[in-house]
């Protein structure tokens, strides 16, 4: 028997708790629509959106570290690059808010004891 794999991409509003039943929901859904059993290999992953989201703070926050945030460029590593992406991808929240990733960026070199100036 050939397997062939689909993927279908949804874009929903949800809160962490409706998540699970959703993803329950939406697996059987579908696998009842091609007469598959749910177990036979349907599965639900989140989109890949979130990594194209990534790749552009990965060129975005080494840019505003160098041109907006009052820091030496000595203590712009990779991984402060990298924990300052990590941690637009935990609150993104603020990236609809353009004009406050500065600001953001400011209080998370601060919060690993990095000296940025006032």
């Amino acid at each position: 028997m050939l397997k062939e794999k689909y993927m279908v991409a949804f874009e929903v509003e949800a809160t962490p708790e409706d998540t699970a039943t959703m993803k329950k929901y939406l697996a059987q859904s579908v696998a009842n629509e091609f007469n598959l059993s749910c177990v036979a290999g349907v599965s639900i992953r989140e989109s890949d959106s979130f990594a194209r989201l990534r790749i552009f703070l990965e060129q975005e926050v080494p840019y505003r570290l160098k041109e907006h945030i009052p820091i030496e460029d000595c203590f712009i590593t990779e991984d402060v690059i990298r924990s300052c992406v990590d941690a637009l991808c935990e609150d993104s929240d603020v990236l609809f808010n353009y004009d406050s990733i500065d600001a953001f960026l400011c209080s998370t070199l601060k919060e690993m004891d990095l000296p940025v100036e006032d």
